[in-house]
């Protein structure tokens, strides 16, 4: 990344530290001088070295290698370039007090051009003094093995950086549940586990051996009778342990192992915890046009675990900085400088003109202008200081009106008027009357009610006076109207309450009177039957369908059967009713009865709409007992066999199901008769 900055003062600071080291011939300097410190007075070799050599005050060339060296030129106080390798280098070249371009390899290097007291560019890696890292944030939290591994980031370029804690290192604690003590002849057993990671070491404590202090050949301790020891019993009084020793590592504990010389029983003891990973973070390189770079690295010193591995960081493209460039002035153009790229010091473009300015005047008044006449500036530049005088025009009077009768709209007026600056006053003149001046937009002079009109007129903005006068109609009342709906017992009523004016009205809702079908009963058609509903109430008023009730009939309302026609009242009227209407069968007609024989009888019928089966009923008199004979889906029937010598009534209706499937019958026929 490169920044710009301005640096005044750089330049300055070199040329009077150089021109002091070549005065006094410091750190093994060699040179002579002419007038007022000019000449050639310092070359050589080591710290602070060169040579300066030039015209006018403090002036020449340091050049040479080591720390703060370099080469200066030019004309003027502390003027010239500087170039060198190592920390603090650079060119400096200009032209004016301070001035130059300081450009280098190494730490602080840069570049620095300009002209008058103090000017430059300077163009420079934002971290070559250093990188400004924030704060380290956790990647990895430590464990009892390995520590806290924490990256943080340079805010300027994005370099990381890594740092690496210590292990915790193990926390056992005894298992109290699962111990058991070493007897005589038994190892014990312990076990320790780790509070974070759980862990385990266990361990074995070697068995006590029996004691016979009193030499009775039984074990004071347990009362076991025992032997003396022989040569093949040789740890039954104790072992003989050989003792080796295990250093702890990054990630297994350290301890001392104890195997018995005679016997080999093992124990450990003396145990230590792992030592956790020691890290270590390998700086990252940046890549140049040069060559590749590589990313930090962190690894432990210790076991060689990679936590952080390197990556290799493919070359870049040239970086630019900027050298020779002069700013233009007032009368004097100046110069972009050449772009270099840092790393190989190639031209990536060229440096290009830059025009000449304008100058910037600052005006100081030396003579005011006033009313009649002109008057004189001095302009100076800010930058230049190039002087010019300049004459202004006279200002002109700036008159203001001075009533002494004012004009209204219908009688004149007269007044002077008298200059603001120099107070002159003109005669005094007559004015004439100014006129009505009506607004555009409607006064309203009186506003209207709901029951009376109001006016309204065009006023004239200076006296008031009105034109135009027009009526205003009346408002009407805006009634809040509350509903007591009727029914069928009860008349209601609606209440009109005014908004603007609380005027109230109050009218009765008659109650509903009749409701009827246009019909209640239909002989069975094939066809939808709609009958029509007629509702009024106590006044008389046919109430409106859709307004004052709606209509809900019953479905179908084709087959043979009862049917319901729902009124439910809207509006100022409340509640509902349901009626209802059948549809029948016809009458049978068309009966005829014929001998199908000397003791039977033939009956025939018309054909009725809607009939699915003839009911057919007899008796032996008129007015009789009839029985039902029979059910025919036909039309024509013969009887059974009669008795002859007596005379037989019959009697048909027509049957059929309605939409619930439940049989619906006609009218009957008329009584026809027959003699056998």
């Amino acid at each position: 990344m490169t920044q710009v900055r301005i640096k005044r003062g750089v330049s300055l600071l070199l040329a009077m530290l150089f021109l002091c080291l070549g005065c006094f011939g410091v750190f093994g300097a060699e040179g002579s001088t002419t007038e007022n410190g000019q000449g050639t007075s310092q070359t050589g070799t080591g710290n602070e070295q060169g040579t300066s050599t030039g015209t006018g005050d403090n002036q020449g060339t340091p050049t040479g290698t080591g720390d703060n060296q370099g080469t200066q030129t030019g004309t003027g106080n502390e003027q010239g370039t500087q170039t060198g390798t190592g920390d603090n280098q650079g060119t400096s070249t200009g032209t004016g007090d301070n001035q130059g371009t300081s450009t280098g390899t190494g730490d602080n290097q840069g570049t620095q051009t300009g002209t008058g007291d103090n000017q430059g560019t300077q163009t420079e890696d934002p971290c070559k003094n250093g990188h400004d890292f924030g704060a380290w944030e956790m990647r990895e939290e430590a464990t009892c093995k390995t520590g806290k591994i924490e990256i943080r980031k340079c805010k300027n370029c994005d370099k990381e950086e890594a740092r690496v804690g210590e292990a915790l290192g193990h926390d056992y604690k005894l298992d109290e549940a699962s111990k058991v003590a070493p007897t005589c002849e038994e190892k014990g057993f312990e076990k320790k586990v780790c509070t974070r990671c759980k862990d385990e070491v266990i361990t074995n404590p070697a068995a006590l051996g029996h004691v016979d202090a009193n030499k009775d050949n039984k074990c004071d301790r347990c009362g076991k009778e025992i032997k003396a020891a022989t040569p093949t019993d040789s740890c039954a009084n104790g072992h003989d342990y050989e003792k080796k020793v295990i250093d702890p590592t990054c990630t297994e504990k350290g301890r001392t192992e104890l195997t018995c010389k005679r016997c080999g029983d093992k124990k450990e003891e003396n145990i230590l915890p792992a030592l956790g990973h020691k890290m270590k973070t390998d700086p990252a390189v940046d890549p140049t046009c040069k060559k590749e770079g590589k990313t930090a690295k962190t690894y432990c010193e210790r076991c060689g675990l990679v936590t952080v591995e390197s990556k290799v960081l493919p070359k870049v493209d040239h970086h630019g900085i900027v050298e020779g460039a002069v700013p233009a002035t007032c009368q004097k153009e100046g110069s972009t400088g050449k772009l270099v790229c840092e790393y190989c010091g190639k031209v990536l473009q060229e440096a290009t003109v830059i025009p000449a300015g304008q100058h910037d005047y600052e005006v100081t008044v030396i003579t005011p202008a006033t009313c009649t006449s002109g008057g004189l500036n001095r302009e100076e530049c800010k930058v230049c200081k190039d002087v010019k005088l300049t004459k202004t025009e006279p200002l002109g009077h700036d008159f203001v009106d001075t009533w002494i009768v004012e004009a209204t709209c219908t009688a004149n007026g007269k007044r002077t008027r008298t200059c603001r600056r120099c107070g002159l006053q003109t005669d005094l003149e007559p004015v004439p009357a100014l006129g009505h001046d009506k607004e555009s937009v409607w006064t309203v002079d009186k506003a209207p009610t709901c029951t009376k009109a109001g006016t309204k007129s065009h006023h004239c903005t200076r006296c008031d006076k009105a034109f135009d006068m027009t009526t205003i109609p009346k408002n009407g009342h805006d009634y809040k109207i509350t509903v007591k709906p009727a029914t069928t017992k009860k008349d209601g009523s609606k209440t009109y309450n005014c908004k603007v004016c609380g005027k109230n009205v109050t009218k009765v809702i008659y109650k509903i009177d009749s409701i009827k079908l246009s019909k209640t009963s239909y002989i069975y058609d094939q066809k939808v039957k709609k009958p029509a509903v007629t509702v009024k109430n106590t006044a008389d008023k046919k109430l409106t369908k859709d307004t004052d009730y709606k209509l809900t009939y019953a479905k179908g309302r084709k087959q043979v059967g009862t049917y319901t026609v729902k009124v439910t009242f809207l509006g100022d009227y409340k509640g509902s009713k349901t009626l209802k209407f059948t549809i029948k069968l016809g009458k049978v007609t068309g009966v005829t009865l014929k001998k199908a024989s000397y003791n039977k009888v033939k009956v025939t019928v018309d054909k009725l709409k809607g009939a699915q089966k003839y009911c057919i009923y007899y008796a032996t008199s008129k007015n009789g007992e009839y029985a039902k004979l029979t059910n025919s889906k036909k039309t024509s029937y013969t009887t059974g066999a009669l008795k002859t010598g007596k005379t037989y009534y019959f009697k048909v209706r027509a049957v059929a199901p309605d939409a619930n499937g439940k049989n619906q019958f006609g009218a009957y026929s008329a009584i026809s008769k027959i003699k056998l």
